[in-house]
């Protein structure tokens, strides 16, 4: 179970524990629990009813992180998405919707670094156009995608299902 926190001050304690912890399991990689803070389960919930695909989504990848130990989650009021020690990207809720990018913001998790381009070389770019639609419905620049609740359901079970593929 992903452990929440009950406060600001215990989110904030929480995510500096996670540091250097011991790995969740034998043959993981990662030495990285999630955490799911207060404000980005606020965030999260949200999203339920004003962009349920996306609302589906984030509470599918909580759901892998907990299935495969790999993946996991720093969030505070968004979420940065990793595997392992690499960072994969940085997941912002926006009132126009949901924002990924490949920069991290200022507080990735220490010992992890920057795989951002294994998405945003072209991967995300590819998902984009293979979940159909007319696209109006994704703004992509140079290493972000901004993602309206119009977005295709199929869309987030692409990225979900690449999230997956790097794993592999």
């Amino acid at each position: 179970m992903i452990p929440r926190a009950t406060s600001t001050k215990h989110a904030r304690q929480a995510m500096a524990k996670n540091e250097g912890e011991k790995p969740r399991s034998p043959g993981s990689l990662s030495t990285f629990e999630t955490v799911v803070t207060i404000e980005f389960a606020e965030r999260r919930e949200d999203l339920a009813t004003s962009f349920p695909s996306a609302h589906r989504f984030l509470v599918d990848l909580e759901a892998l992180c907990r299935k495969d130990p790999r993946y996991h989650l720093g969030t505070f009021k968004n979420v940065h998405v990793y595997l392992d020690t690499k960072h994969l990207m940085y997941l912002r809720v926006s009132d126009a919707g949901l924002i990924l990018r490949g920069q991290p913001n200022a507080n990735i998790k220490v010992g992890t670094t920057d795989a951002s381009q294994l998405l945003f070389d072209g991967l995300l770019q590819d998902i984009v156009d293979a979940s159909g639609e007319d696209g109006e419905w994704a703004e992509l620049t140079k290493g972000q995608v901004e993602v309206s609740p119009e977005a295709p359901a199929e869309f987030f079970d692409r990225l979900l299902a690449a999230l997956k593929g790097l794993g592999d």
